[in-house]
């Protein structure tokens, strides 16, 4: 069988695109970043795509040409500076769909989202809704799935928020939003449940809830996590939501950059209902029996690279802003102090050799660089690009203060010295900022 699937570097697509590679099928992978999905998913034939742009079925058809499935796992939770929601989840998926027909494809899988409903107000769930209606009028082999909170040994959005809470130390925030309830299903039947569904004699024209057999509340789902970590029990504090409303606003802010966290204003409106619903019909159109979240994770065990990655999840956060305010921080203060950063040795010596004017510029400039560096840091959706440009330029500091004012290095303040814990950092945050 050859399948063509969209969003295949994604969470849920590369662990579908796994799962359909293992039974022996023939896998088109469809994705805005071929590279990353070669890196990934080496097994897969890749073609690039971009749903907020390619909204012409017939670019589809060609593309889809003799597939004989098509699964569609596409989805951006919020709009950025990248992705426009209402292209990539309605008139790029439904134009999609026609070019599924005309390309004759004779069975389509569509993955929506539990909480696309009428009753919730966000651009997430309605640009779902219209591909979602769409896929419903035609007439064809569909099957639409809306998964709850999936969850797998690799997390990702959502669930990587959920590891990060779970890997803090003894106390645990979490929001005071009283029906955060999911009722979370294991990535591994998901996957199943699709390939069965993919055959020619399955059910169709059906949209499933994609649930497991347990309701259960945020802060279950945290301790679950951590019982699988090992880590035990936590104490779990209840955060006002007026508490939490700035984060959540500068997670916003950040995603018009491209800088993609699950804390964000769309996730509380999708949460604001109850993301539940019967696991039953799912079960008996795919023929699983569905697992508990705890069992699902009970048969993959932790590795010591998982716990790490709990644990290391928000300090590498807190890392990444205190290494951008200081950068911000430090040129700022340069700026507006021109006069004593005059004062300085350094600046006194490169006074004798350049001249006053040519100093003042440079001290300018090089303030505004690390405004430029800290800002570019926090918005980056890579972070080894601006690591390692503020490690060459901590170097350069140090190269040029050496050569202008090597007594520096005896200073009793260190200035030179905390340079070396500053870049000493900045490595340790780049080696953890690597895309999937």
């Amino acid at each position: 069988m050859k399948v063509g699937l969209v969003g295949a570097h994604g969470f849920i697509g590369s662990h579908v695109a796994r799962r359909f590679v293992h039974a022996g099928h023939e896998v088109i992978g469809f994705g805005r970043d071929v590279a990353l999905g070669s890196r990934l998913l080496p097994t897969v034939e890749w073609r690039y795509c971009d749903l907020n742009t390619d909204t012409e079925s017939g670019i589809w058809a060609e593309r889809l040409a003799g597939c004989d499935v098509l699964v569609n796992c596409a989805g951006v939770l919020q709009r950025t500076s990248r992705d426009d929601p209402a292209a990539i989840h309605g008139a790029a998926t439904c134009a999609l769909f026609d070019g599924a027909l005309e390309a004759g494809v004779g069975r389509i899988l569509h993955i929506s989202a539990l909480g696309a409903d009428d009753d919730v107000d966000t651009e997430y769930s309605r640009s779902k809704r219209v591909a979602d209606r769409y896929l419903e009028s035609l007439d064809t082999n569909w099957v639409i799935l809306k998964p709850s909170l999936v969850v797998a040994r690799e997390s990702y959005g959502g669930t990587a928020l959920i590891r990060m809470l779970a890997g803090l130390p003894g106390l645990v925030p979490v929001p005071e939003q009283a029906n955060i309830v999911f009722q979370p299903v294991a990535m591994d039947d998901l996957t199943e449940g699709l390939l069965r569904l993919a055959t020619p004699d399955a059910a169709s024209q059906v949209t499933l809830a994609v649930t497991g057999p347990e309701q259960k509340t945020l802060s279950d789902i945290i301790q679950t996590i951590r019982a699988w970590l090992g880590f035990g029990p936590a104490r779990i504090i209840s955060v006002p939501r007026w508490m939490m409303q700035p984060a959540i606003w500068t997670a916003d802010l950040l995603g018009l950059f491209g800088v993609e966290t699950a804390l964000r204003t769309t996730s509380f409106k999708q949460t604001e209902k109850p993301n539940v619903a019967d696991h039953h019909p799912f079960a008996d159109a795919t023929g699983l029996a569905i697992r508990t979240i705890s069992d699902a994770l009970a048969k993959d065990p932790p590795s010591s690279a998982d716990k790490r990655d709990a644990r290391l999840a928000a300090p590498m956060i807190f890392l990444r802003v205190l290494l951008a305010l200081f950068w911000i921080a430090t040129g700022i203060i340069t700026l507006v102090s021109v006069s004593s950063a005059l004062d300085s040795t350094a600046a006194l010596a490169l006074t004798g050799i350049v001249g006053l004017s040519a100093t003042i510029a440079l001290i300018i400039a090089t303030s505004c660089l690390d405004v430029a560096l800290g800002v570019w840091l926090l918005v980056a959706r890579d972070l080894l690009r601006p690591c390692l440009a503020q490690i060459a330029i901590s170097l350069g500091y140090v190269g040029g203060l050496t050569l202008l004012a090597p007594a520096m290095w005896m200073d009793p303040l260190g200035p030179l010295l905390k340079v070396v814990p500053i870049v000493a950092a900045t490595v340790v945050l780049a080696s953890s900022g690597a895309r999937r």
